[in-house]
């Protein structure tokens, strides 16, 4: 569980045509070069190489209710 308030995390983006990268909450303590997951969507393999950029970092706002709910199963709306 994460401390309620501000963290970074990346952004879910396509790296290339087919290939994703999934939103990952960054340690306090790094900003570069986070293991991320990476789901391939094409039926042919695709590498990419160590330490290619694949995201931009962006503030996520971390909240004790919205972790209740998750680890729960609950659907949560979105605010807005």
């Amino acid at each position: 569980m994460y401390p309620e308030g501000i963290c970074w995390g990346t952004r879910p983006a396509p790296i290339e045509p087919g290939v994703y990268d999934a939103r990952t909450i960054t340690p306090d303590d790094k900003f570069d070069h986070v293991p991320v997951r990476v789901m391939n969507a094409q039926q042919q393999a695709h590498h990419i190489k160590a330490g290619t950029f694949v995201s931009e970092l962006e503030v996520l706002i971390w909240s004790k209710e919205v972790e209740k709910k998750m680890w729960n199963g609950q659907r949560i709306q979105r605010p807005f």
